[in-house]
């Protein structure tokens, strides 16, 4: 009679520990298809994503073309502008040499006018 008991106890011990293992069971099964459609969804984003970049990539390089050409041109725009700086300056310094030397001309000339005004006539 006690290996029934025994038996039945094992029998039982069992089906307890299979009826907590069903439950496991099914929710593993429904990791299993939770798993498969984000993986799905990832795909489908992959996908959309290496469209966008087939799509976009020419207006990228057109852009980027567009760039180096503007560069180019700015730093072309430098150069002529700082020569032509450098040629303002020159043109101003002779500009305010003649104004000094006029200007030195002028009292020089006042200088003499009062020079004669002074002498009687």
């Amino acid at each position: 009679m006690s290996e029934d008991a025994t038996q039945q106890l094992l029998v039982a011990r069992v089906e307890r520990l299979i009826s907590m293992v069903e439950p496991i069971g099914g929710q593993l099964d429904n990791l299993e298809k939770r798993q498969a459609a984000l993986s799905a969804k990832l795909e489908s984003l992959e996908v959309k994503v290496d469209q966008r970049l087939r799509e976009t990539r020419p207006i990228w390089e057109n852009v980027q073309s567009q760039l180096a050409e503007l560069k180019k041109e700015v730093a072309e725009l430098r150069s002529e502008t700082s020569s032509g700086f450098r040629g303002v300056d020159r043109k101003i310094g002779v500009l305010s040499k003649n104004l000094v030397d006029m200007t030195a001309d002028i009292q020089e000339l006042r200088d003499l006018i009062e020079k004669l005004e002074a002498q009687p006539a």
